[in-house]
């Protein structure tokens, strides 16, 4: 059961308030115990945990800092709940629900929250129309037939909510319900003639105005179940698919959080964990640009000089080896001692496959390198092995050569695996496809994808030399 009410949060410069008082009052609510929790972007988190004074009679009440935001009541066992907003204007204010019917909810002392409720009152009505119009022009459109006056009278319908809507921001433009409802309106796009090229100008001014109706820097955003949604809906659906786009856009919601400090601290914490785990190949270039310009630069004060330091090293390990960068200047060995540096093999293409003899992956993955090499080799392809293993350790790696069918690879090791200093390895088989100068085009390719990863970028360059 869900009713989402809004209660005394006027429009405020601060993220906290000190001395509060919130009765609630449970019709219908048998248990002694209510949970009271708020939301923290995409969090759910318990504020505190209230015994009733008398059946159905809970009060949350305090000298200390209640942040600003979006909270919940949860009942015990049924877990029904209702959420409500917390302002520090009004820091004392009733409500009265019971829990049976949800529509059933009484409060005093928050104007701000009256508007709210006649405002969900008001959508409620207007939806039963506004769905039957829009199944009509649905089916209509199924049968290639165009209901018109559907259309016609869904507009009339949104212009009203709009109405609505301008009307109280109006009356009310410092109020959090006003920002609440600013928030859920999107953004006036520019009418653009239908051709290619505005699509793109159409394209570029949403991803450019996405968050003009929600400010990013307003501290109680943190605490609201709407603001994670929006950014991940930004990220996942409006960014570009590129480290390089992803990058920008980072930056751009980043900046726009800097007047908050908790809503910036969560979210650069955030994308900085989701990008060192990030499995697509090549997003390690945004955990890179994340450590190098906001934590190596003094913009996450809160963390540990030993944590940033893991986190510097790892960033360092990680640099050399990204996507467009030149591949590390390495030399390593064959089993005659020939030296093989990397820069100096010629070939349009070159693979850098690191395994070693006891990797339970290499092994199963061994048959699919050997297969593509023998298709590709003869397009201009040269694949490097390197053992990763050193001392003593690289004898069994050069026995295991002919038993692998590795025989036509360029087969190489180094004793004092030297080339560590400048590529880092963490897992078996890690494998690097290199253009002619040698700048790294794809990493960490699966061995059953090499085939068609090679297929398509001889594809592009073929394209871009006959353009």
């Amino acid at each position: 059961m869900k009713y989402f009410i809004l209660l005394n949060f006027l429009f405020f410069y601060g993220s906290s308030f000190g001395q509060y008082d919130i009765d609630f009052n449970l019709k219908n609510y048998e248990n002694d115990t209510l949970i009271v929790g708020h939301y923290y972007a995409d969090k759910q988190l318990v504020h505190d945990t209230l015994f009733s004074d008398k059946k159905g009679s809970f009060s949350m009440e305090g000298e200390d800092t209640l942040k600003l935001g979006v909270y919940f009541l949860l009942t015990v066992p049924d877990k029904n709940y209702i959420q409500f907003f917390v302002n520090g204007i009004d820091n004392e204010f009733e409500v009265n629900w019971n829990v049976q019917k949800s529509s059933d909810l009484k409060f005093k002392g928050s104007k701000d929250n009256e508007a709210f409720l006649k405002y969900i009152a008001f959508l409620g009505k207007q939806r039963p129309e506004a769905d039957k119009y829009s199944q009509r022009i649905i089916k209509a459109d199924s049968t290639g037939i165009e209901d018109i006056e559907a259309k016609e009278k869904l507009t009339e319908i949104e212009e009203k909510v709009e109405a609505y809507q301008l009307k109280l921001i109006a009356e009310l433009p410092e109020s959090i319900t006003a920002r609440f409802i600013s928030s859920s309106r999107a953004v006036k796009v520019p009418e653009f003639e239908d051709t290619e090229d505005n699509q793109f100008a159409k394209y570029y001014f949403i991803k450019a105005h996405y968050f003009d109706n929600i400010d990013l820097g307003d501290p109680v955003n943190l605490r609201t179940p709407y603001i994670h949604n929006r950014i991940k809906y930004y990220m996942d659906k409006i960014a570009p698919k590129d480290p390089d786009s992803t990058i920008k856009s980072v930056d751009f919601i980043l900046e726009k959080m800097i007047p908050s400090p908790d809503t910036y601290k969560y979210y650069l914490s955030y994308f900085l964990n989701q990008y060192a785990q990030m499995k697509i190949v090549g997003y390690d270039k945004v955990y890179v640009h994340l450590v190098d310009n906001y934590y190596a630069k003094g913009k996450a004060e809160w963390i540990s000089e030993e944590t940033l330091v893991k986190m510097k090293e790892q960033a360092d390990n990680l640099r050399n080896i990204l996507i467009g960068e030149k591949f590390p200047d390495i030399t390593t060995y064959k089993k005659d001692s020939t030296a093989v540096r990397i820069w100096d093999v010629e070939s349009p293409y070159t693979i850098v496959l690191f395994w070693a003899h006891d990797c339970g992956h290499c092994t199963k993955s061994m048959p699919e390198i050997v297969s593509f090499y023998d298709e590709f080799e003869s397009k201009g392809v040269t694949l490097i092995s390197i053992c990763t293993k050193g001392g003593k350790k690289t004898v069994p790696c050069q026995e295991a050569i002919p038993e692998k069918k590795m025989d036509k690879f360029i087969n190489t090791f180094d004793v004092y695996q030297r080339y560590r200093n400048k590529v880092y390895i963490r897992s078996t088989p890690k494998i690097f496809i290199l253009d002619n100068d040698k700048n790294i085009l794809i990493k960490d390719i699966p061995a059953k994808e090499l085939k068609n990863v090679m297929k398509e970028i001889i594809k592009m360059d073929d394209t871009t030399t006959r353009s």
